[in-house]
Formats: structure tokens, sequence, C-alpha cells
């Protein structure tokens, strides 16, 4: 009898899986925040992406799992909400699922769990991010539809260009009043995060987001630094396209103004898909 005990108590262990968060998603310049559910620890985080190009993202945010969507995708979200509440607000049956939309990265499934309708948004390139969302969150999130793309476009029109052109701004006082002693990316994102922005600032026109550049993108301002050094000398990369920073300086208008101030185990995370999750997860 112990002998069979030992060799369920192995079998056991090796099917008992261990919770994999997935990796945290970006910080986000200038972020701004809408709550879903605050008990359940369910928010929106909007901003712009410093590893996407500065782009406006949306990160649907649950206590250990997040998704990150594009303003378009949310868009296609708000047009299918009609087919979404009408399934989620129906009376629940075991088993069944429908497919609301399956693009190259995301899919928009849903299914019961927990006894209730649910939707669930999950990233096909990275591994973990799906969030679900029930009937409450649903409403909420229609709720806030129109406060949402008020702050997209903003931060997209307006807040995006300062950004950009502020980042030029920050290297080109680093050029004029830094020396540097060794030309690599890492010493002088390094530099870039040591200096004191009150200096920076300075030199910076209209709303300042020299802090928050320092902090979430200072890979960026070394790498424009990095290309002003080189530029004065004449030095030029064989073959090398125009970079991001030159190209969307061409379309920067020069009276651009600053926006008005004034303007564990989670219950949440869903069943077991392809993530290996403890054995608590999900129920």
């Amino acid at each position: 009898m112990a002998g069979s005990i030992e060799n369920m108590r192995a079998v056991y262990k090796k099917n008992v899986f261990t919770y994999v968060p997935p990796s945290p998603p970006a910080n986000l310049i200038d972020c701004s925040n809408f709550f879903l559910d605050f008990s359940s620890r369910k928010f929106l985080n909007i901003g712009l992406d410093p590893t996407d190009e500065f782009n406006t993202v949306i990160h649907i945010i649950t206590p250990s799992r997040f998704v990150n969507i594009s303003a378009d995708f949310l868009k296609r979200i708000f047009r299918l909400m009609g087919n979404i509440l009408s399934f989620i607000l129906e009376k629940p049956q075991k088993y069944k699922r429908n497919l609301f939309l399956d693009s190259d990265s995301i899919t928009i499934s849903s299914m019961v769990y927990q006894g209730e309708n649910m939707l669930i948004i999950e990233s096909k390139i990275q591994d973990g991010c799906r969030i679900l969302l029930n009937r409450n969150d649903l409403l909420k999130l229609q709720d806030l539809e129109w406060s949402i793309f008020e702050i997209i476009e903003r931060k997209t029109k307006i807040v995006k260009p300062l950004v950009i052109q502020q980042i030029n701004q920050i290297a080109s006082y680093l050029k004029t009043n830094t020396k540097v002693e060794t030309r690599t990316l890492e010493d002088m994102t390094n530099r870039v995060k040591s200096i004191n922005n009150i200096f920076i600032a300075t030199h910076v026109n209209d709303y300042n987001f020299t802090s928050q550049l320092q902090l979430h993108a200072a890979e960026h301002i070394a790498q424009r630094w990095l290309d002003e050094l080189e530029k004065d000398e004449g030095y030029e990369k064989p073959f090398s396209p125009p970079s991001f920073y030159t190209i969307f300086n061409e379309e920067i208008l020069s009276d651009i103004s600053p926006p008005s101030q004034t303007s564990c185990t989670d219950e949440n995370d869903g069943p077991q898909y392809n993530t290996y999750t403890d054995e608590n997860d999900g129920q």
C-alpha cells in the first residue's frame, strides 16, 4: 500500500503545474488610467509605448495578467460590442464558445467560467497574455468608450509630437553640453539617466516630459544623441534608412500647443489554456 501511495504521489507531482506570469507590460509615457472594476483590480492604462515608436497603446490589466492592444484594435472591439453583449447576457451554457475575432496578434472569444459568460482577449504573440472580462466589465468599458477615445486622440495628435520633439531637444542639449567618454549605447543611456533633469528642462519648450523620458525612454535619447554626434562628424551608416525621429520631425508642426492641464493566484485568471498554472488557477 505504501508503495502505491508513493507512486501516486510521484505521478501527482509530475502533473502539478506552477503559475508562470507573463513578462510585465512596457512602461508608458503620459499614462492615463481607467478602472473597470476596482475590487477585482481590472483597469486600463493608455499611453505612449517607447517600445512601439511611441504609438498610443492600451493595456487591459488584471491582477496577474494583461493584454496590449492598439487603438485601432480597440475600435474593432467596440464595433463588435453589440454581438459580444448579446452573448454575454444570455444564460450560460456549459461548453458553448463563440469566436468573435481572430487576427494575427489577438483572438477574442467567449466561454463559461465560474458559471458566468466571459469574454476572453488573448494575445498570440505574447505568451501568457490574456484577460477575462465579465458582463459588468464590458458594460463599464462601453460607458467609458467616448472618454477613452478622447484620451487616445489627445495623446496621438498632441502628446506624441511633443514627446518626439523633446527627445530631439534633449539630445541636442546633451550633444552641446555633455562630454562623451565612451560612445557605446549602454554608457550613453546610463549617462542620460544620471543627468539632473533640471538642467535639461530649461532647454525644453512646451509641456515637459523630461523626467518620464529619462526614466522610460533613456535608450531612445541616447541613440538620438549618438546619431547627432556622428552626423556632426560626417559619419553616415552605409545603406541606413532615415531614422524614426528624422521622419517624424518632418511631420511636426511648429505651432504645436501643449495640452490643457484641466483636461499568487488570480480568480480572474481563467481556466488553463496553453499556459501552465498552479493547481488552483482557474477554479
